[in-house]
C-alpha cells in the first residue's frame, strides 16, 4: 500500500483520534448499540486529549503525524513530544541525565492496513524529525508488555528494553462499563546516530520536502 507521511493539522486531529481508537479497541459489532456507545465516549475522550497536546514542540505539546494512503484516506497516526517526566532513572542503564526527552506514543495502524509497513514508516519519520529537526539524539517510548507485535517492530528498529513500569493502566471494555485496568509498561529507547547537520531543517515542511518518507508495503 503506498502511503505518505505528513502532519496532523488541527482540523484532522479527530480522525486521527478515530484511527487510534479503531487500532486500540476495534470497530463496534452491528446491532451492538452498547458497543458503539462505548467507542464513541473513548472517541471523545482520546478526541479531546490529543486536542490537548497538539501544539509542536514545545514540552507539553505535541506534533501528530499520518500515513495517508492514495485515496486521502488516513490508514495510521503517531505522535511525538518532548517531556520533562522521564528525567530521573535512567542513569543505572547507562543512558545520561536530561533535562527533556522526546517520546513517542499513540503509534496506531488500522487493522485492515497492517503488515504493510506503515508502522515502520511513522516511527521512522519520528526519528527523522527527533534528529534533523529537533536536534535530540534519543528517542523513547513505552508499550504494554504482552504487546509482543509492537515490542517485535521496536526490537526491529533498534530500540532496546529500559524498564518495566506496573502501574500503567488502559481502558477495557467490559460489558456495559468502560473501566480501568492495571497493566505492566516497558520503557525503551534509542540512541540516535548523529546526522548531518550543516545546514538543519528549519520546519516539519522542509524535511518533508527533502526526505522520501513514502512506502510501497
Amino acid at each position: 500500500m503506498p502511503i505518505t507521511i505528513m502532519e496532523v493539522q488541527r482540523q484532522d486531529l479527530r480522525i486521527a483520534a478515530s484511527v487510534c481508537i479503531e487500532s486500540f479497541f476495534g470497530t463496534a459489532e452491528k446491532l451492538n448499540p452498547i458497543r458503539s456507545m462505548q467507542l464513541a465516549t473513548l472517541l471523545d475522550e482520546q478526541f479531546a486529549d490529543l486536542r490537548s497536546r497538539f501544539g509542536g514542540r514545545a514540552v507539553g505539546g505535541s506534533v501528530f503525524l499520518q500515513a495517508v494512503d492514495e485515496d486521502g484516506q488516513i490508514q495510521g497516526v503517531v505522535e511525538i513530544g518532548v517531556t520533562q517526566s522521564m528525567k530521573w532513572g535512567f542513569e543505572q542503564y547507562g543512558v545520561s541525565l536530561r533535562d527533556e526527552r522526546p517520546y513517542l506514543a499513540n503509534l496506531s495502524v488500522r487493522p485492515g492496513a497492517r503488515r504493510q509497513g506503515i508502522g515502520r514508516a511513522l516511527v521512522q519519520a519520528c526519528e527523522e524529525l527527533v534528529q534533523n529537526s529537533w536536534g535530540f539524539d534519543e528517542l523513547i517510548l513505552q508499550v504494554e508488555d504482552t504487546n509482543q507485535q509492537a515490542r517485535k517492530l521496536y526490537r526491529e528498529l533498534d530500540y532496546v528494553d529500559l524498564y518495566t513500569d506496573a502501574t500503567g493502566r488502559k481502558y477495557e471494555l467490559s460489558g456495559m462499563k468502560i473501566k480501568q485496568v492495571r497493566i505492566n509498561k516497558v520503557t525503551l529507547r534509542k540512541p540516535l546516530v548523529p546526522s548531518s547537520v550543516q545546514n538543519p531543517l528549519n520546519s516539519l515542511a522542509a524535511m518533508w520536502s527533502q526526505l522520501s518518507l513514502t512506502t510501497q508495503g
